[in-house]
């Protein structure tokens, strides 16, 4: 699944209690990361063209 969240927008202190909160899903592991694969900066296109096939399962890393 994907959550996204305008939290940008938000005051800083809903923005660090969000964050605060995804900390703690993630510590009593029920948040999980899931990193398919990673890319330097000069992979840059490579990645780009990766997560254009739609082959993904998880997130994408550029290393910068």
């Amino acid at each position: 699944k994907v959550v996204f969240s305008a939290t940008a927008f938000k005051p800083l202190s809903e923005r660090l209690t969000f964050l605060k909160e995804l900390i703690k899903l993630f510590n009593e592991g029920k948040l999980k990361t899931i990193i398919d694969q990673s890319f330097s900066l000069e992979q840059m296109i490579e990645a780009h063209r990766y997560i254009e096939s739609g082959i993904e399962r998880g997130n994408v890393v550029v290393t910068i």
